[in-house]
């Protein structure tokens, strides 16, 4: 009986892998998973304490969709967010609610500010990379990035994140060649469900790229990275720090000179990192890890290719996080040594993507969120100092 069942299940799945159609790029298939780090997630200087806990959600009615990042025009502290439905929208100065700041379409992730234009960079995961004008109401939203330049034909796919360097460089990541899709009836493409489909595919298709707003050119910097998430650029411009989400890494991405397109490890994490930015405050950057790796994901790594193309079709959820216990931590660009981490055992923020510091606050964006959310630092304290503390002290507080 037993042979029987393993032949009856071998012929159902080979007769799947070769008549159900590809849903994905062929060459995606036959590609074994990049190896996770496997980094303890409560040990050493990840040691769980339940600092985050005391952020402040900042609610809208009707509420946020999927309010991916919140980020900061450093000159003033204003606060901007993007909406999945294809919303940017700006934070009243006291925080008391939102306004729609430009109302650009596509599904919308990381942004930043250009401080010398005043213009918005963001990214649109279903076109390409967005500059918002800074005064939408004059001008209109312009899609400036959608291939590369020296190939129309290579498009740019999975916009993730965007850094405007000092010299005003946009730099951005293409986390997959997978292009984010609506399933079902869904309002918006799903992101989500797209990164889970590349991380089961297991091909390394994320890429680095670069917009010269003088020239109007797009060029590739470095590709080959598994799931290209955040990113975020050192002032010196020698490199850029990225979210490498596959493998639950931190990269250093040379971006001048004789190592340009170059990568390395900088830190190896025990949770799948998401955002990236820089704080010139604290001459530090900030990460995000929005949740421990599940198992359902080590066991994926082990399973032949074909039964990762059939399994690229379940319920993201399957091999998901379902229990949400989000980090936000300080590293230090040069060396990868983590300065100081901040957790939410609670759960109560859910997933936190993004960190972008202005003033003594970090402004967090939720994946799947309804609002956005403000943290308060500590003043002069490492966590590892502060120790571990239960997170019923604290709780969630929520802003209208």
């Amino acid at each position: 009986m037993n042979l029987l069942s393993f032949l009856l299940s071998s012929i159902l799945l080979t007769w799947l892998y070769v008549t159900k159609k590809p849903t994905h790029p062929v060459e995606f298939f036959g590609h074994k998973p990049p190896s996770l780090a496997r980094v303890e997630y409560d040990a050493g200087v990840w040691t769980a304490n339940d600092i985050l806990s005391t952020a402040v959600k900042i609610r809208h009615d009707p509420p946020l969709l999927s309010a991916e990042t919140a980020f900061v025009r450093g000159s003033d502290c204003q606060v901007y967010a993007t909406d999945a439905r294809g919303i940017i929208w700006s934070l009243a100065k006291n925080h008391s609610s939102f306004t729609p700041y430009a109302v650009t379409g596509g599904t919308l992730l990381g942004g930043d500010v250009d401080t010398t234009s005043g213009a918005l960079y963001v990214c649109d995961s279903t076109h390409g990379l967005l500059r918002v004008p800074p005064d939408p109401s004059q001008s209109h939203t312009e899609l400036v990035s959608v291939a590369l330049t020296s190939d129309p034909l290579n498009e740019i796919t999975y916009c993730d994140d965007v850094h405007v360097s000092g010299d005003g460089k946009v730099y951005f990541t293409s986390a997959s060649k997978l292009t984010p899709q609506r399933f079902m009836h869904s309002r918006v493409a799903d992101t989500f469900a797209t990164y889970v489909s590349d991380n089961i595919l297991g091909s390394p298709s994320g890429r680095v790229l670069m917009y010269d707003p003088d020239k109007r050119e797009t060029t590739q910097i470095a590709e080959g990275i598994a799931f290209a998430n955040g990113i975020a650029v050192h002032p010196s411009g020698d490199y850029a720090l990225v979210a490498e989400s596959n493998t639950l890494k931190i990269l250093k991405v040379w971006l001048r000179g004789n190592r340009r397109g170059t990568k390395e490890t900088l830190v190896e994490l025990p949770g799948i990192p998401d955002g990236v930015s820089y704080d010139a405050v604290g001459n530090r950057f900030w990460i995000t890890l929005y949740a421990p790796v599940v198992p359902a994901a080590l066991l994926v790594q082990r399973l032949p290719a074909f039964v990762r193309r059939i399994l690229v079709d379940i319920p993201p959820r399957i091999i998901s996080p379902s229990t949400p216990g989000s980090i936000v931590a300080a590293i230090d660009g040069d060396t990868g040594a983590v300065i100081e981490q901040f957790g939410d055992p609670s759960k109560q923020l859910g997933l936190v993507a993004a960190a972008h510091r202005c003033g003594d606050h970090l402004w967090l964006g939720i994946l799947h969120g309804t609002s956005i959310a403000r943290f308060s630092l500590p003043v002069g304290a490492k966590s590892s100092s502060i120790g571990s503390s239960r997170a019923s002290k604290h709780g969630i507080r929520e802003e209208l």
